[in-house]
């Protein structure tokens, strides 16, 4: 049975801000959609919609999306702001750390910063 029925999902946009001093996250694969909409045969895009720019907000450290050699693409540069990256969610994909040699600033904008936009089901 297909589950993707009009109303049975909500999207969250929302702004991830990964800190100068070690904001990240682990290399992984998404899993919650690509099950669901296996079953109809769709296959599940990620957009992510860049809000700051190598060197300028961070130096090191950043997205990057695991091509299928198992080489790490990091896909941020001086000029990336306003950029869209679009990707197969079933490739592996992260953030590694931001700046791990500076101190940790909760108060301070400097950072990694990124749109997201994401559908989830209805429990």
């Amino acid at each position: 049975e297909n589950s993707l029925q009009p109303g049975t999902y909500w999207n969250a946009s929302r702004i991830h801000h990964y800190p100068s001093g070690g904001g990240h996250m682990a290399e992984h694969k998404d899993t919650h959609f690509p099950t669901i909409l296996g079953k109809a045969n769709i296959p599940f895009i990620q957009v992510v919609i860049l809000l700051s720019n190598r060197n300028v907000d961070f130096s090191s450290g950043g997205g990057f999306i695991v091509d299928r050699d198992g080489q790490k693409i990091f896909f941020e540069d001086e000029s990336s702001i306003g950029s869209i990256v679009i990707f197969d969610g079933s490739l592996k994909h992260g953030v590694e750390d931001i700046d791990p040699h500076l101190i940790l600033d909760w108060q301070s904008s400097k950072g990694r910063i990124a749109l997201f936009s994401n559908l989830y089901i209805f429990r």
